[in-house]
């Protein structure tokens, strides 16, 4: 069920057209997308500044801070070490690291990757994700492990950065070499990922986009400082990368996938949900190093990342060979809510097809309200909401009778069912007007020159 291709293509188009307008809205610094189809790339995009205080626009290679994204990596690295009979998922913690105390050294492997330490989240003192402070040091991180679990081990799903830095310390204790290093060769070049470090180096620092505050309560953002070293959590936080990348990261990681730097074995076991987030009412799980969940009836795996100044989230759709990521420079940028909104687009376009182009019925339109979008989506024109998260939702449908006209065969009832819209044209049959029901909406520099002040 991978998709027309042709359909497919039209929703990644469309996703660009409406993060745009996105961040527009939301008032974002910026972002970078991508959407990537059996392996090739459909959308490779920005938009926005790398510093809101200078106006430098963000370009295609720029990297982010892409936070705990660097647990799905860093669970990778575990499985490929499994594959070459380093270590088991059924080890126990204390068999491969020494001096953990007792209730952190019987937790196993497996159970370490799916965050069933029952360590805390993050270290006693964690205001370095405010940057009120250097992010632990070693000691420190260390020193917190030995006060062992706050709920016992194994009892359920229960995040923890300070988990994934004994993931840290698991592979430096089986390749005995640097994590990063490590990493880096074993992880990311076998990958082919031309824009991913497993923590900041002078390369990717001369490449990383700047960090934003959120917006409020001051009502304008402060530019952060993100290339601070993350030391002994960067198996938890530490990598940086690019949506393209991300992208290509990820889709190997699908049982699947036609290539990959691990086995089919390796990739069922990551992506197999293990742990329910039982307040989650998205019916989320965890995996292996993954989190799973269900957006629009289209089942999704990947990880999301939030860092201070950056919010990022990358969906893989299995079924579809489909692969979405997004990376903001915000610390209330909408990565998570706009992958979503993402998924639920490429769903509407894979159920509906793309459809035949209408001369005309096509792009945004605007009045006092907002926007409205026309989308062609299989027989009908859409008018989608480009404000709304999930821009098809709810949407009237309208089913053309003419070349400028349309009856609205679908909609709340509180908006126009079975009433016409139409398009007014030029003398040169450029469209100048659209007409819902009894109201108009014009192209945007219209509408500018005559919007009521």
């Amino acid at each position: 069920m991978t998709g027309d291709r042709a359909a497919l293509a039209a929703a990644a188009a469309y996703v660009g057209d409406w993060l745009r307008h996105q961040r527009r809205l939301c008032d974002i610094p910026g972002y970078a997308v991508a959407i990537r189809h059996c392996g090739d790339l459909l959308l490779d995009d920005c938009d926005g500044v790398v510093r809101s205080d200078t106006g430098e626009l963000l370009r295609p290679d720029h990297l982010f801070r892409v936070a705990s994204h660097s647990k799905a990596f860093s669970a990778a690295a575990v499985m490929l070490l499994r594959e070459r009979g380093k270590l088991g998922l059924d080890d126990r913690l204390g068999h491969h690291i020494p001096d953990l105390p007792p209730a952190v050294a019987c937790v196993t492997v497996e159970q370490l990757l799916s965050h069933g330490t029952g360590l805390p989240r993050d270290t006693y003192e964690s205001s370095y994700w405010s940057l009120r402070r250097p992010f632990a040091a070693t000691g420190e991180v260390a020193a917190d492990i030995a006060k062992g679990p706050v709920q016992p081990p194994n009892t359920g799903l229960k995040y923890s950065n300070l988990g994934y830095a004994l993931v840290g310390r698991l592979i430096e204790a089986v390749t005995g070499g640097p994590y990063i290093a490590w990493m880096n060769r074993e992880i990311v070049a076998s990958a082919g990922l031309a824009d991913s470090s497993a923590d900041l180096d002078a390369e990717a620092g001369a490449r990383l986009a700047s960090g934003h505050s959120a917006k409020l309560p001051a009502g304008k953002r402060s530019v952060l400082d993100a290339a601070v070293a993350v030391g002994p959590l960067a198996a938890s936080a530490g990598f940086v990368s690019s949506p393209r990348d991300l992208t290509r990261f990820f889709s190997q990681l699908a049982p699947g996938a036609a290539a990959s730097f691990l086995e089919l074995e390796s990739r069922r076991e990551m992506v197999r949900p293990r742990r329910a987030d039982d307040y989650s009412d998205a019916g989320q799980h965890y995996g292996l190093g993954l989190m799973m969940g269900t957006v629009a009836e289209e089942a999704w795996f990947g990880h999301g990342g939030g860092f201070p100044g950056f919010i990022s989230k990358t969906a893989i759709l299995p079924e579809r060979d489909l692969a979405i990521s997004i990376c903001t420079n915000a610390a209330d940028g909408k990565a998570h809510a706009w992958v979503d909104g993402a998924i639920s687009i490429v769903a509407a376009f894979a159920k509906a097809g793309a459809g035949r182009p209408a001369a005309g019925w096509e792009g945004r339109w605007w009045n006092m309200w907002g926007a409205v979008d026309l989308v062609r989506l299989g027989d009908d024109i859409l008018l989608a909401s480009p404000d709304a998260l999930q821009p098809f939702d709810y949407c009237p449908r309208v089913r053309l009778t003419g070349p400028d006209e349309g009856t609205i065969v679908e909609a709340s009832s509180f908006h126009h069912p079975g009433e016409t819209v139409r398009l007014e044209r030029t003398a040169e049959w450029t469209p100048n007007r659209l007409w819902i029901a009894g109201d108009y909406w014009l192209p945007e520099a219209a509408y500018l020159s005559s919007a009521p002040r």
